[in-house]
């Protein structure tokens, strides 16, 4: 079915191609390659970024959505521009003076009220710069409804003053919980909590429509806010059929030698010494053995590789960041794909958007 009148669909998510991203940017990626099949045509506001991820992933929606990048800088990227200015010669009295003052009063001031003060969290500085580009936008195009996606969960906030202001029809999309998500640490802090627990309740309140990405988070909040107007329903990840084509599986054979992979970023909560150190075990006790095991990373390794790589020699690997694309190759090649969560990431609750590729691909899955 084609339409020749297109709907207008605003989108706000901080994460998107072609920067690089965090969280399941391949959601709204998809939502903007498909929509325009159902008469919608998306505008996507982001953050601009440095640091490209993979571009390859914008050619999937030229001609049927549109990026507008919105730069913002950070205290981060303040600080480290004054350290250039105080390193700088010459530079005036004056210029060294403000350098010193942001680098030593400022910005600590700018990190304490980001750490323990700002709600929902610490992109709401982008996120306010967005509410005026967005306005600016709804004034020529007239956008007929409005699409949020967080974490991060400033997006919402500002989905609330847009909405506020220009009445257009609203929709949540959680990708994790909000309130009360171990997830995110710095919201224990009671300030913070009190404050995103009434921003929370608001931005329900307000929406027309809240998408979930698994029944079980539909539940909590079917539960937390039992008489909202605003609608919920499920719509979860899933995997791209394009994404797929030309891409084949090595045929069954024999079980000589174990090929194990991981595709996404590894540190923090997702932790990869237990398995590590297991295989490391296998190692010591069984030499042969876990010669005939590898485990690849496809991604970025936040950790001590070096040392990994000197208890597991050539049954450690590493690819580095590679394209989506070549993720998929490296996942079709697999005889297992690993899966790694931790217990505070939400448990039942959370749903990786990686999952459903590697279900794809009809592969044993080691969680």
């Amino acid at each position: 079915m084609k339409f020749t009148v297109m709907n207008k669909l605003l989108i706000i998510t901080r994460d998107f191609p072609p920067y690089e991203g965090r969280g399941n940017v391949m959601r709204i990626l998809k939502f903007a390659k498909y929509l325009p099949e159902y008469g919608w045509r998306a505008s996507v506001l982001c953050e601009k970024k440095g640091v490209i991820g993979d571009a390859s992933l914008v050619e999937e929606i030229e001609g049927k959505a549109e990026i507008i990048p919105v730069e913002y800088e950070s205290p981060s990227a303040k600080k480290n521009y004054h350290k250039k200015i105080l390193a700088r010669q010459p530079a005036s009295f004056i210029q060294k003076l403000h350098s010193l003052l942001y680098r030593s009063v400022y910005y600590n001031c700018f990190m304490t009220y980001q750490n323990y003060l700002a709600a929902p969290d610490s992109s709401w500085g982008w996120a306010k710069q967005t509410i005026d580009r967005a306005l600016g936008l709804h004034r020529q195009h007239s956008f007929h409804a409005l699409l949020t996606s967080g974490p991060p969960f400033s997006t919402f906030r500002a989905g609330l003053v847009l909405h506020q202001s220009t009445k257009i029809p609203w929709m949540l999309d959680f990708r994790d919980g909000w309130w009360n998500n171990p997830l995110y640490s710095n919201w224990k802090k009671k300030i913070v909590a009190l404050r995103n627990k009434h921003l929370e309740r608001n931005v329900i309140h307000h929406a027309k429509t809240a998408l979930f990405v698994c029944d079980p988070l539909t539940e909590i909040y079917a539960k937390r806010y039992p008489s909202t107007s605003c609608a919920m329903k499920t719509l979860p990840n899933g995997f791209d059929p394009d994404d797929f084509r030309g891409i084949t599986t090595p045929g069954t054979k024999k079980i000589d030698t174990l090929n194990i992979v991981f595709c996404g970023s590894v540190g923090g909560r997702r932790d990869p010494s237990p398995f590590l150190t297991a295989l490391a075990r296998l190692k010591k006790e069984s030499p042969q053995a876990a010669d005939k095991v590898t485990i690849t990373f496809v991604g970025r390794f936040r950790g001590d590789s070096n040392s990994w790589k000197q208890k597991l020699g050539n049954s450690f690997q590493i690819t580095g960041e590679v394209s989506h694309s070549e993720a998929i190759r490296e996942m079709a090649v697999a005889d297992i794909l690993l899966l790694l969560t931790h217990a505070s990431e939400g448990g039942k609750t959370v749903m990786s958007g990686k999952i459903y590729e590697y279900a794809a691909l009809q592969k044993p899955i080691l969680a």
